[in-house]
């Protein structure tokens, strides 16, 4: 049985701000200033939409998000992240590394940002299980990566401070973004707290 939905993964138009936009501190606004510029030039050309099937006049099509510059569809998502933990303090002036557990396709995007704001990036992943493709696109955009098997059951936060000390960053310098936990929230942070007279990137 053939689902008649189509999802449509993006819809595109300027970045707005915050509503509370002018409570925040000088450097945070020209943080999220940043983050946004860097978002908006990632995505300036629209990533394909490609037929995937034709069947009794039902047509599916795909839109091919390998052909961003992250060649991750989670470029979007990584935005939100960061703009959440910009918002909330968790990224200040002391920062100066990102981390975060990934399967990789959302440490690609991250990494990216990452580079172009000028932070260390580590991603943690399940080495063995994480395809070589993926890790290759990581390091390409500046990232470093940390092997955490799937069998070690140390709390991920415990773990990464454990390996970032190690490098010799103090906690205040690194802010692990974590994505399972933050995601639902940065993301309606973009629904509520953003003007709805003004196009946002999904």
């Amino acid at each position: 049985l053939i689902s008649r939905v189509a999802v449509f993964l993006l819809t595109y138009g300027r970045i707005s701000m915050p509503k509370n936009f002018k409570d925040l501190s000088l450097w945070q606004q020209q943080k999220i200033k940043e983050i946004n510029s860097i978002a908006e030039a990632a995505i300036k050309q629209p990533t394909p939409l490609r037929l995937a099937f034709e069947v009794k006049g039902i047509r599916l099509f795909i839109k091919d998000e390998s052909q961003l510059i992250t060649g991750s569809h989670k470029i979007r998502l990584a935005r939100s992240l960061l703009i959440h933990a910009v918002t909330e303090g968790w990224i200040n002036e002391k920062t100066r590394v990102l981390a975060e557990l990934s399967s990789g396709s959302t440490a690609r995007a991250e990494a990216y940002f990452a580079q172009k704001l000028g932070y260390a990036y580590y991603a943690v992943l399940d080495l063995k299980n994480t395809a070589e493709q993926k890790q290759t696109a990581i390091k390409d955009l500046g990232g470093k990566l940390i092997d955490k098997p799937s069998n070690d059951k140390t709390p991920i936060q415990d773990f990464i401070q454990a390996r970032l000390m190690f490098l010799n960053y103090e906690k205040e310098q690194w802010h692990f973004i974590d994505q399972f936990k933050n995601a639902s929230v940065a993301i309606d942070q973009d629904t509520n707290l953003y003007s709805p007279q003004e196009g946002n990137i999904r």
